[in-house]
């Protein structure tokens, strides 16, 4: 059984069930190590004594749990865990949670493009965050429109500065939470271009 049909088997089922299809699998890969190493007990018991490589069996239980098959569950439960309503990506960049952020990165770097959907959602909150400055700005100056022109460069120049205050609050997040890495960099300097 390879890879490839382990895998589609086990993403179908969640929870119990796929903790059972788990070990329904792993039975199954034992019974099927324990005949190989019969039936090359030859190669096991020369050749690879010889070479003073790992015997048959062993190399055979121990590439069950693959790194792959590892990759697969995280990027699996990834996306699950970062999309969490009160707990997520955005419920913590939404009530700054530096602290947990900084674990995040942690976890997520350590999968396979992890950083990707991390960065994506940052990218997101930052312009959520920097779209609502401006259709403010912009409801204030249509409001204003009939007062003078000083009160009109007043309102522009706390715009600028919120700007800038937003720009580095998150400047700061990526400093601190996202250990200055330049996906974040990236995110932010795309981010504040849109806006």
């Amino acid at each position: 059984m390879s890879l490839l049909q382990v895998l589609p088997s086990l993403r179908e089922k969640h929870g119990e069930f796929m903790l059972k299809e788990l070990v329904r699998r792993w039975s199954n890969h034992k019974v099927m190590v324990r005949w190989l190493s019969r039936f090359f007990h030859y190669l096991d018991r020369y050749f690879i004594t010889q070479r003073s490589l790992l015997a048959l069996k062993e190399v055979g239980l121990t590439c069950f749990p693959d790194l792959k098959v590892q990759n697969e569950f995280q990027s699996m439960y990834a996306t699950q865990f970062l999309e969490k309503e009160h707990s997520g990506c955005h419920a913590l960049l939404r009530d700054d949670k530096v602290d947990d952020l900084l674990i995040m990165l942690g976890l997520f770097s350590k999968i396979p493009c992890g950083l990707d959907p991390v960065s994506s959602m940052f990218k997101q909150h930052v312009a959520t965050k920097g779209t609502t400055l401006v259709k403010q700005a912009e409801d204030a100056a249509s409001n204003k429109k009939t007062e003078k022109r000083d009160v009109v460069g007043l309102q522009e120049q706390v715009f600028v500065r919120k700007v800038i205050e937003l720009h580095d609050k998150y400047m700061a997040y990526v400093n601190d939470c996202f250990m200055n890495h330049t996906r974040f960099h990236k995110a932010l300097k795309e981010t504040f271009e849109i806006f």
